[in-house]
């Protein structure tokens, strides 16, 4: 069962135990320094399954097709088994939201059933 918004204590607690999932799911401008500072500060949410996976969000953001909960990280060991709680969970359709965004590697296209790509990313560097 998922947990959260957690609060600072419980956040602080559980930090301990995910810091090498967290530090591995970071990508680009994304660290988990920044991520700490943003939940810190009140502008990202935490949420558990404790002892399986945490989930980094920012807030519930409007988007055209309706209200979309935007993952900055999605993290934790055994996701075959975890998965099912985060498609099940009740929480974000309390804001009407009936999907969540995240941006992430090309793995996730193989392990999450019924994923779309909504969008992607470059880089490039303009210095030699």
């Amino acid at each position: 069962m998922i947990e959260g918004p957690l609060s600072q204590a419980q956040i602080d607690m559980l930090w301990p135990d995910f810091a090498e999932n967290i530090k591995e799911a970071c990508s680009g401008n994304v660290t988990p320094s920044w991520l700490y500072t943003s939940l810190r500060k009140g502008d990202a949410m935490m949420f558990a399954i404790p002892g399986k996976a945490v989930f980094i969000a920012s807030f519930i953001e409007d988007w055209p097709g309706g209200p979309v909960l935007k993952f900055i990280v999605l993290c934790g060991t055994d996701m075959k088994e975890w998965l099912p709680d985060l498609r099940a969970w009740q929480w974000p359709a309390l804001f009407g939201v009936k999907t969540v965004h995240f941006e992430y590697r090309k793995g996730w296209l193989r392990k999450v059933d019924g994923v779309r790509v909504s969008s992607v990313s470059y880089e490039v560097d303009v210095i030699d």
